[in-house]
């Protein structure tokens, strides 16, 4: 098979299982590609994001900022 014709996307996901850091992150500008149960306790949902560079310089600035107390 040829390939040089398929243009394939690496592309890299994030799941987020807090409520807090997904609410965050989607008032960021970050849309969420879809939800799905909590894989250890599916009573819970969880957010996939694309880990683009920009979530993940806003994750981590979050996750900087609620350690702080923000």
């Amino acid at each position: 098979m040829n390939n040089t014709n398929m243009k394939i996307k690496n592309t890299r996901y994030k799941v987020i299982f807090s409520m807090k850091y997904a609410l965050q992150l989607i008032k960021m500008g970050h849309r969420p590609i879809y939800t799905m149960p909590n894989p250890e306790e599916p009573q819970y949902t969880s957010w996939v994001f694309e880990a683009s560079e920009d979530f993940i310089r806003d994750f981590n600035a979050l996750k900087e900022a609620f350690r702080n107390g923000q």
